[in-house]
C-alpha cells in the first residue's frame, strides 16, 4: 500500500490520520468544494492547474480520470482530486501545493456564482420553495436548484478559520464549525401531527468536475474498498481540534443563532457597533480589490446601511465569538436590540449540534447562553458546583462558614445540600456577589457576554438574573401591564373617593389620575376583546398551533365582530391596529357572546373536513380527538361555552349599567355633570369584579411562569406555574393529548382554566409570541415554536 508519510494505521489496520494541521486545511478546502453547487458546464480557472501538486499516488489515478474523459483539463482533474483528497493514500502533495492560492482563484467563480452556496438560513429558500412547488420533492435537479437559488442570498460557511460568503473566502479570527451542505431543510408534511422539517437535496449542474468526481469515488471504492469510516473519523478529528468535545461552555452554535434569530436590522446594529470597535481589524481582513471599491471609502454607517443580511453575517463572523456576543449583550443592555420579556430566541432550525452536551445558544433581554436544552445533565448546578469549588478552592475555611448552617458531615455534602436547599438567585448573591474578586472570577468562568459590577440593588438584581440565564437556570419574567393597570386602577379610586369638595382644584387632581387609569382600562379590554375573539374563532390545531400574538388576536377580533348592529341599528366599528376605546370595546362584548349563541347553532358549517383531520383520529379510537371543529368554540364542553358566554354578556351589561364609559367622558371634558363619589366608586367597584373575574377565567392573556412538575408512579403530571401575582395554576398532563403540539412544561404560557379540553380537566394554553423581529423573521413558518 503506497501510503503518504502523514497517514498511519490503528491496531486493526484501520486508514487513520495523525495530527497535521496541513491535512486539516486540505480537509477544509475539500468540505467546501464537495458540498457546493455547480453551473452547468462549469470550468475552473487554469491556474488551478499551476497550484496543485499530486504525490505518486495523485498521478496514477489523474492518468485514469483522463483516460476515461477524452476533453477534461488537467485543472478540472486536480480539482476532482482536490475534493476527494486521499483515499489508500494522500492525491494531494500538501506540502507542494499552495492552498492560500487555490482559495483566492476559487473566490472569483463564487463571486460570479459559478460555484453556488445556499443560503440555509431563516425563511428565504423555505418560502420561495413552497410559492414554488405543491408537491414537496425530496430532490431537485439542476435546473430546479438554479431556479430556486436565483437572486437569494449567498450561503454563510466556515471550517476552521476559513469562511466562505459573499465576499468570497475570508480568514476569522475565531475557528469555528459551520460546514457547507447542499441539503436544505425546506418543508412540512400534510400530517398536522408531524413537527419534523423535511430536507431538499440540492444538485449541481452536468460538468466534467463533477463527473469526474463522481467516477472518482465509485472506482475508488470498487478497486480498493470503502473508506467512509476512516472519512468520518478523520471529520471528527478535525471538529475537535477546533472545539474540545467535552467543553461545556462553547458558542458553537452562534453563526446559527445570529442567522436564524436576530432581524437583517438586529444584524446592521450589530455590525455596525463592532465597525465602531473593530473597523480596521474587519477592514484588513477584506481583500485588496473589495477595499478598493467605492463602497468601502463611506463611513462605516453607510458602509452597512448598503449590505445584505448575508454580508453583514460574514464580516460578524470575523471576529472572535466573544467579541460578537459581548457586543451583542452590550446592545441589549442599552436598548439598542429590544428583546420582550418572555422571548426567548434560539438557533433552530440547525444542524445536530455539536459535542457531548448537544449545546444549543439562546439569546433573551439577559443576553446569550450556551446550554443543554433537554437538562438532562442538570448543567446549570454542575456549572454552579464547578465555579464555587474553583473560586472557594484556596477560601476553603470561608467556604465552610458560610455553609456552617448546612447539615453534613464534610464541605462536599454540605455543598450538594446547599444547592439543593437554596434558592439560585441567594447562591449567587451568597457566594459569587459578596466580593469584587469572586465577581470577576465568576464572569471569567462564563467566558462571554456584557458584564458590570453592580453598584445598586437594582443592579444587584438585574446581573443576578443574567448570572443564573448564563448558568442555564430560566427567571420568571413578566409584561407589567396588569401591574400597572391595578396600580393606576388604586390610585383612581383612592384619590377619586377622598375628593368630596369638587373644586375646580379637585377635579384636576380626579382628572390626572383618572387619565391614566383609562388609558390602562382600554389595554386591558382590547387585550381581552382580542384574545377571547382569538380563542374562540381560530383554528388553534390546524393553524395557530397553539401560539398566541396580540396582532393576530386584534386581526380575529375585527374579523369576527366589526360591522356588526347593536343598539339604535348601530354598526360597531373597532380598530386592528389597537387603540380602540370603552366604548366599542364595552359593546364589543356583548356582540361576541351573541356570536358564539349563533354559531352553536351551525355547527355542521364548520366541521372539518376528513383530509384535515390526523390519521389515528380516521383509524383509531384509542385517542379522543378534540378539535373537530374550524372554531374552538364548538370543540368546547357545552358547561365552559355557557359559563363564556355568561360572563361576555355580564361585562357589557354590567360596565354599561355602571356608566363606566360615560363616567370617564365626564371626567375628561369641562362639563357640569362631573362624576360624584357614589358614581366613581361604584364604577371602579363594577370594573375590578369583571377585570378580576376575567383574570380568574384565564380570558385576559396572563403571562405565567413555569415553576415545578410532579410525576406519580403512574406517568401522571401535573405542571404548576405562577401568575404576576403569584397565584398558582394547575396544568394537568393526562398524556390523552400529548400528540396535539400542546405546549408542556415551557417557561412562559397563557393558560385559560375556563376552557378545558374536550371532555378532559385538561385546560387549554398557549404560547405566547411577543412582536419583535424575531418574530417577523419567521412569520408564517410551521415550524418555528416561540
Amino acid at each position: 500500500m503506497n501510503l503518504d508519510t502523514i497517514i498511519d494505521e490503528d491496531e486493526n489496520g484501520e486508514i487513520l490520520f495523525i495530527n497535521d494541521l496541513n491535512f486539516d486545511d486540505f480537509q477544509a478546502l475539500s468540505l467546501f468544494l464537495k458540498n457546493c453547487i455547480y453551473l452547468q458546464d462549469y470550468r475552473p480557472s487554469k491556474e488551478i492547474n499551476q497550484f496543485v501538486s499530486l504525490t505518486e499516488y495523485g498521478e496514477k489515478w489523474r492518468s485514469i480520470i483522463a483516460n476515461e474523459f477524452r476533453d477534461i483539463t488537467d485543472e478540472e482533474i486536480k480539482l476532482a482530486l482536490l475534493v476527494i483528497c486521499y483515499h489508500n493514500g494522500t492525491l494531494i502533495d500538501l506540502n507542494s501545493t499552495n492552498i492560500n492560492n487555490i482559495f483566492r482563484v476559487i473566490e472569483s467563480d463564487i463571486y460570479e456564482r459559478k460555484m453556488m452556496f445556499p443560503w440555509l438560513f431563516d425563511t428565504e429558500l423555505y418560502s420561495k420553495f413552497n410559492e414554488t412547488y405543491s408537491d414537496k420533492p425530496e430532490k431537485l435537479d439542476y435546473r430546479e436548484t438554479f431556479d430556486l437559488l436565483k437572486n437569494t442570498s449567498m450561503g454563510v460557511f466556515q471550517i476552521k478559520n476559513f469562511l466562505v460568503g459573499p465576499f468570497g473566502f475570508l480568514f476569522s479570527d475565531q475557528e469555528r464549525i459551520l460546514p457547507p451542505n447542499i441539503s436544505a431543510p425546506l418543508w412540512y408534511c400534510a400530517d398536522p401531527t408531524c413537527n419534523s422539517v423535511h430536507v431538499v437535496k440540492l444538485s449541481s449542474g452536468t460538468c466534467y468536475l463533477s463527473k469526474a468526481i463522481d467516477f472518482l469515488y465509485e472506482k475508488l471504492i470498487s478497486l480498493e474498498g470503502e473508506l467512509q469510516e476512516s472519512r468520518s473519523s478523520n471529520l471528527k478529528k478535525l471538529f475537535r481540534k477546533i472545539i474540545s468535545y467535552h467543553e461545556d461552555m462553547h458558542l458553537e452554535d452562534l453563526p446559527w443563532l445570529l442567522a436564524n434569530s436576530f432581524h437583517e436590522t438586529e444584524l446592521k446594529i450589530i455590525l455596525n457597533e463592532l465597525f465602531n470597535k473593530y473597523s480596521k481589524k474587519i477592514r484588513d481582513k477584506l481583500s485588496k480589490n473589495q477595499i478598493a471599491s467605492e463602497r468601502w471609502r463611506n463611513s462605516n454607517e453607510k458602509i452597512v446601511s448598503t449590505l445584505s443580511k448575508s454580508e453583514c453575517l460574514q464580516l460578524i463572523l470575523l471576529l472572535k465569538d466573544k467579541e460578537v456576543a459581548e457586543t451583542i449583550e452590550f446592545l441589549i443592555e442599552n436598548n439598542a436590540i429590544i428583546i420582550p420579556p418572555t422571548e426567548i430566541r434560539d438557533s433552530f432550525p440547525r444542524r445536530t449540534t455539536y459535542g457531548w452536551l448537544d449545546l444549543t445558544c439562546q439569546c433573551s433581554d439577559k443576553g446569550i447562553r450556551s446550554i443543554d436544552t433537554s437538562n438532562r445533565n442538570q448543567i446549570a448546578f454542575s456549572r454552579m458546583r464547578y465555579l464555587i469549588k474553583d473560586i472557594y478552592k484556596d477560601e476553603q475555611s470561608i467556604l465552610e462558614w458560610k455553609l456552617r448552617s448546612i447539615k453534613g458531615n464534610n464541605l462536599e455534602i454540605k455543598l450538594n445540600r446547599y444547592l439543593i436547599e437554596k434558592d439560585p438567585s441567594f447562591i449567587v448573591k451568597d457566594l459569587f456577589l459578596d466580593s469584587k474578586e469572586h465577581t470577576q472570577k465568576c464572569f471569567s468562568y462564563l467566558k462571554f457576554g456584557y458584564f458590570y459590577y453592580p453598584s445598586n440593588e437594582d443592579e444587584d438584581e438585574r446581573i443576578i438574573k443574567k448570572i443564573l440565564w448564563k448558568f442555564g437556570l430560566n427567571q420568571m419574567s413578566y409584561p407589567k401591564n396588569q401591574i400597572t393597570f391595578w396600580a393606576r386602577y388604586k390610585k383612581f379610586k383612592e384619590v377619586a373617593s377622598s375628593v368630596f369638595a369638587r373644586s375646580e382644584n379637585d377635579k384636576e387632581i380626579i382628572r390626572s389620575e383618572a387619565v391614566n387609569f383609562f388609558v390602562s382600562l382600554e389595554e386591558v379590554l382590547e387585550n381581552t376583546l382580542a384574545f377571547t375573539s382569538w380563542i374562540l374563532f381560530s383554528d388553534h390545531f390546524s393553524k395557530t398551533r397553539f401560539c398566541y400574538s396580540y396582532l393576530d388576536g386584534l386581526d380575529v377580533m375585527v374579523k369576527q365582530l366589526n360591522g356588526s348592529i347593536f343598539g339604535d341599528n348601530e354598526r360597531l366599528e373597532l380598530n386592528n391596529k389597537g387603540k380602540n376605546t370603552l366604548f366599542p370595546l364595552i359593546t364589543g362584548f356583548g356582540i361576541l357572546a351573541k356570536l358564539c349563541e349563533k354559531v352553536t347553532l351551525e355547527k355542521d358549517k364548520y366541521i372539518k373536513p376528513s383530509e384535515e383531520l390526523p390519521h389515528y383520529s380516521r383509524n383509531s379510537e384509542l385517542v379522543e380527538f378534540p378539535f373537530k371543529y374550524n372554531i374552538h368554540v364548538l370543540n368546547m364542553n357545552s358547561e365552559d361555552i355557557q359559563d363564556i358566554i355568561r360572563l361576555l354578556k355580564d361585562t357589557t351589561s354590567v360596565l354599561e349599567r355602571n356608566q363606566v364609559s360615560s363616567i370617564r367622558n365626564r371626567i375628561k371634558h369641562n362639563r357640569v355633570d362631573f362624576p360624584s363619589v357614589e358614581e366613581i366608586v361604584s364604577c371602579c367597584d363594577s370594573i375590578y369584579d369583571i377585570i378580576n373575574k376575567f383574570e380568574v377565567y384565564g380570558l385576559y392573556p396572563s403571562i405565567s411562569n413555569f415553576k415545578s412538575k410532579s410525576l406519580d408512579q403512574y406517568n401522571r403530571k401535573v405542571s404548576t406555574y405562577l401568575d404576576y401575582r403569584g397565584r398558582e395554576c394547575k396544568v394537568i398532563n393526562s398524556g390523552q393529548y400529548t400528540p396535539f403540539t400542546l405546549p408542556n412544561d415551557v417557561q412562559f404560557l397563557i393558560i385559560v382554566p375556563s376552557v378545558h379540553i374536550g371532555s378532559s380537566a385538561e385546560c387549554i394554553r398557549f404560547r405566547i409570541v411577543e412582536a419583535s423581529p424575531y418574530v417577523e423573521v419567521w412569520k408564517g413558518h410551521p415550524g418555528k415554536r416561540f
